[in-house]
């Protein structure tokens, strides 16, 4: 079994808010998540570093249920 680490930053330099924009239905980090914590089944933890109160409270609802 393996961990993950995932830096998400809510801003960026290039693209505001790009993490939690959007994208074909949601946000850019779900993307991300789902495909670790889904389709990966040798990982068996995930580890997120958010640089944001906001943004740890829009990923606290985004935890799996498993």
């Amino acid at each position: 079994m393996f961990s993950a680490f995932i830096p998400i930053k809510q801003h960026s330099s290039r693209v505001s808010n790009k993490n939690v924009r959007e994208f074909n239905g949601k946000p850019l980090f779900e993307w991300i998540i789902e495909k670790l914590v889904y389709d990966i089944k040798e990982i068996n933890n995930l580890v997120i570093d958010a640089d944001s109160e906001e943004l740890i409270d829009i990923l606290s609802k985004y935890r799996p249920n498993h």
